[in-house]
């Protein structure tokens, strides 16, 4: 088996003031094969509409980058996929 892992490309929604968002990114710049962008929501007009259009209620909310754009989640949720991730790379 290939001791290589695919290239992930994340986006990290997120918004000013919040440590919750630093932490995520802080978290992913540990994965030396993940990419992700930073799409930050400064009004909060912009928020609340991206909070209702994917019924969420915190930030930040990590989605996988491309067409299908599966929802990861926030910070917590982020943790437990980089943690079972790792674990699957460690099996193979």
């Amino acid at each position: 088996m290939s001791t290589e892992s695919k290239e992930v490309e994340l986006l990290v929604y997120s918004k000013p003031g919040c440590i919750n968002c630093e932490n995520v990114k802080m978290l992913l710049d540990d994965e030396e094969d993940i990419k992700y962008e930073v799409i930050s929501l400064e009004t909060t007009e912009e928020r609340q509409e991206f909070l209702d259009k994917n019924d969420v209620k915190t930030f930040p909310q990590v989605f996988y980058k491309g067409e299908d754009g599966k929802r990861i989640g926030g910070f917590k949720d982020t943790l437990r996929w980089s943690k079972k991730r790792g674990e699957k790379i460690e099996k193979d």
